[in-house]
């Protein structure tokens, strides 16, 4: 049981990492699409 709600924490902590890590490189790929088609 302990290790489950281990599991599930870690799962959160990675989730909220992924999203740190995706919205600069989304912002950065917006701006590259925005620059070729202006």
């Amino acid at each position: 049981m302990l290790y489950i709600q281990y599991n599930k924490s870690e799962a959160a902590d990675l989730g909220r990492l992924g999203l740190e890590a995706l919205g600069p490189l989304l912002r950065r790929i917006i701006g590259r699409f925005d620059a070729r088609t202006s």
